[in-house]
């Protein structure tokens, strides 16, 4: 059973089990982080999450865009392990999975950036990196159609250099964003 959410333009079936987090557990959870919303399923510890950037996709498209993500998690994510980059242009969608750190666990993530009318959305699922399998398939069969769905083309795996530079790889519209490794972040 699922729940229809809908952010922004961007509608999305969720299990049922979700439930949406308060803005406190949000930022508790996204260490200080308050933007997106999100629902998390307490007995399986996952939690998904819904953010409408207000950024337009960059001229260079989704593969430049994703490939800007990869760099950002590679310096930022600890344990960062990079799984599949794919892009389904049919449906405007781009999906990297990776396995982080958190301090008690490992995690599984899938990052989907969803172009909807040109706008920039982000849906970040994360679980227990054991729970991986069940999580690839619930999200790709519910909202992603990009692993598996028969009606749209083969999503097209995108090579990312192994010594992809952050800054360089960033879109023109993300680029400087982000402190350098020992900077303070200010908001």
């Amino acid at each position: 059973m699922t729940q229809q959410v809908k952010v922004g333009e961007l509608s999305l079936n969720i299990p049922e089990n979700y439930r949406l987090m308060t803005e406190d557990e949000v930022s508790r959870y996204y260490l200080g982080q308050t933007t997106g919303t999100a629902w998390i399923d307490e007995d399986a510890n996952a939690v998904v999450r819904i953010d409408q950037s207000g950024r337009e996709i960059p001229s260079e498209g989704l593969e430049a865009l994703l490939q800007g993500y990869v760099a950002q998690y590679q310096r930022m994510a600890p344990g960062f392990v990079l799984g599949e980059v794919l892009i389904n242009d049919t449906d405007n969608v781009g999906v990297i999975t990776f396995k982080s750190n958190a301090p008690t666990r490992d995690l599984f993530n899938i990052l989907s950036v969803i172009d909807v009318a040109g706008q920039e959305y982000d849906v970040l699922a994360t679980c227990d990196f054991d729970d991986a399998l069940a999580s690839v398939k619930y999200w790709s069969e519910e909202f992603l159609h990009v692993l598996d769905d028969e009606d749209s083309q083969e999503a097209e795996e995108v090579a990312v250099p192994a010594d992809v530079d952050a800054e360089s790889a960033k879109p023109e519209a993300l680029q400087g964003e982000l402190p350098e490794a020992g900077e303070e972040q200010t908001s």
